[in-house]
């Protein structure tokens, strides 16, 4: 599958214009938006709406700053995307670069207590969707993954 974008200019990019790129792995898609990952250590976090895609990523950022979230890279609008069977369909997909996390399992999440007391204190409220699937290892610590509205 390619994704024919459109790549805001942001803080630390080269310059903004049209990118056709390829993923390197397997699409994930959650209840809120697809997570598309790459071979350079980043993905990106593609949403249907343009304010769910902010809300994500200025949660996640705040999160990154604390310490307990992926970092946060450059807004993204993704215009086109090809399918399985190499169509293209015309979409409006709004969303975000981000650090890829390690993939945790259901094991590790015997140590998550620390880690949801450090989210209640940045953000004010509890985690609402702990499962291994929203959680992952960022240089051997255990952070939160997913910061769709449904999950926080």
């Amino acid at each position: 599958m390619k994704i024919t974008a459109y790549i805001a200019k942001s803080k630390g990019a080269r310059k903004k214009g049209l990118r056709t790129i390829t993923p390197s792995g397997v699409i994930r898609s959650g209840a809120e938006c697809y997570f598309v990952p790459f071979s350079n250590g980043r993905a990106l976090k593609l949403f249907f709406e343009k304010r769910e895609a902010r809300l994500s990523r200025m949660r996640q950022n705040k999160a990154w700053k604390a310490g307990i979230g992926p970092r946060v890279y450059s807004d993204l609008r993704a215009y086109r995307m090809r399918d399985y069977h190499g169509n293209f369909t015309d979409c409006n997909w709004w969303g975000y670069w981000t650090e890829i996390a390690q993939p945790c399992n259901s094991s590790d999440l015997d140590k998550e207590m620390p880690l949801l007391q450090a989210y209640r204190k940045v953000f004010g409220r509890p985690y609402l969707d702990i499962s291994s699937r929203n959680m992952g290892y960022i240089k051997g610590k255990l952070v939160v993954v997913d910061f769709g509205s449904m999950s926080t």
